[in-house]
C-alpha cells in the first residue's frame, strides 16, 4: 500500500490485543526504496506492537512518511516486550508532521532512521501550541542520516514550544547531524525544554546544533556530544 489515509476518529493499529502465549506482532508500512509510503490525515495514530502477555517479544513498527500533506493530530508508537521478552525496533524512512501534536517514542527502546528525519509539531494554522517529541530516556536512536526535531512556534501566534526528550544518540551508527529547535511563537509563550538523557555522536562533519534551545537539562549521568564519532 502506497498511501494510508486516517479518515475518522482516532486510530489504533494493536497486534498483542488480548495478550496470551504469543508474541506481538509487526506493524509494517511500506518503506521501499522509490515508493515510501505515506500516511496522512488529521487523526491521531496509535501503533501498538507491545506484547502483553507473560515474556513475550514486543513486534517492530516500520513507517515512511507521515503527515505530509495532511498532518496527523498526533502520533504513539510502543513496541516493548514483557517480563523476559524482547523489545522491538521502530524504523522510520520519512518526515512526520503533526498540526500541534504530540510524538510519543517513550515505549520504544530501538529507533533506526533508514532516511533523513525531521520531526514538526507545529501548528500550520497559528491556533494550536506545538506538541511535545519524547523519545524514552534509556533509548537508541541509530543511523547515518540526519536528524532535526522542531517544536517551534513560527508564527506571530502567543504559544509555547514544545518540549524534547531525547535518549541516547548515535551509539553504533552515528548520525550525519542533530538539530532541536523548541521556540515559542514571536507574541509571546517560552520556549520548551530539551533534555538529554544519553550522549549524543555524530559524523560526516556534521553538526549538533541546540542554538534554538533555550534550556537544555543534563538528566542521567555524564553527557558527551561528539562531533567526529568514528
Amino acid at each position: 500500500v502506497n498511501a494510508v489515509t486516517l479518515a475518522t476518529g482516532a486510530i489504533t493499529i494493536d497486534t498483542d490485543a488480548t495478550g496470551g502465549a504469543l508474541h506481538a506482532g509487526n506493524i509494517l508500512f511500506r518503506t521501499t526504496t522509490g515508493t515510501v509510503g505515506t500516511i496522512n490525515g488529521a487523526q491521531t495514530l496509535t501503533l501498538d506492537a507491545s506484547a502483553d502477555g507473560t515474556n513475550q517479544n514486543g513486534g517492530n513498527v516500520q513507517f515512511g512518511t507521515v503527515g505530509g500533506t495532511t498532518r496527523l493530530t498526533g502520533l504513539t508508537v510502543n513496541t516493548t516486550g514483557i517480563g523476559t521478552g524482547s523489545n522491538g525496533t521502530l524504523s522510520v524512512k520519512g518526515n512526520i508532521s503533526t498540526e500541534a501534536g504530540a510524538v510519543d517514542f517513550a515505549n520504544v527502546s530501538t529507533v533506526v532512521l533508514q532516511s533523513n528525519v525531521t520531526i514538526d509539531t507545529d501548528s500550520v494554522d497559528g491556533t494550536g501550541t506545538p506538541g511535545a517529541v519524547t523519545f524514552k530516556n534509556t533509548s537508541t536512536t541509530n543511523g547515518a542520516f540526519a536528524l532535526d526535531i522542531n517544536t517551534s512556534a513560527t508564527g506571530a501566534e502567543a504559544v509555547s514550544g514544545g518540549a524534547v526528550a531525547l535518549g541516547v544518540v548515535g551509539n553504533t551508527t552515528p548520525l550525519t547531524s542533530v538539530t532541536v529547535a523548541t521556540q515559542p511563537g514571536t507574541s509571546g509563550g517560552t520556549a520548551g525544554a530539551l533534555t538529554l538523557n544519553g550522549n549524543i555522536s555524530v559524523d560526516g562533519g556534521g553538526n549538533v546544533d541546540l542554538t534554538a534551545v533555550n534550556a537544555v537539562t543534563l538528566a542521567t549521568g555524564a553527557i558527551t556530544i561528539d562531533t567526529d564519532a568514528t
